[in-house]
């Protein structure tokens, strides 16, 4: 009995632990990014800048841009900041900041960074 009764509390902490390590208010990388948020619009600006011609297609009323889409716009624009004005390089500073957590799972190997990073 005593034995049924420990698998059972065992069981029972095994399951409650698996449920604990997910954090529902940790943002979604795959999240739509919506058209009124300060990070799209401000995506917009970088891409009519001109900073980060990658978005053309990304940046349409009919896309949904998700944030780790924007997370890999935003990662080629702080490669290229030194090609931006001051008021770009202000922008993508607040996105850097914004996106810290994100930006730190960009993968440095995908092509656009790869071919048009710091170089560029």
């Amino acid at each position: 009995m005593i034995k049924k009764i420990a698998s059972l509390v065992f069981m029972a902490s095994f399951l409650c632990a698996g449920a604990s390590a997910y954090n529902p208010y940790a943002p979604n990388q795959f999240d739509i990014v919506q058209h009124n948020e300060w990070e799209y619009r401000a995506g917009m600006k970088l891409f009519q800048s001109g900073l980060i011609p990658e978005g053309a297609n990304k940046f349409s009323p009919s896309y949904a841009l998700t944030r780790f889409e924007l997370t890999q716009l935003v990662a080629l624009a702080v490669h290229r900041r030194n090609k931006a004005d001051k008021d770009i390089q202000t922008l993508i500073d607040s996105l850097q900041r914004d996106l810290q957590n994100d930006l730190s799972y960009v993968d440095p190997s995908i092509p656009a960074l790869r071919q048009k990073g710091p170089s560029a």
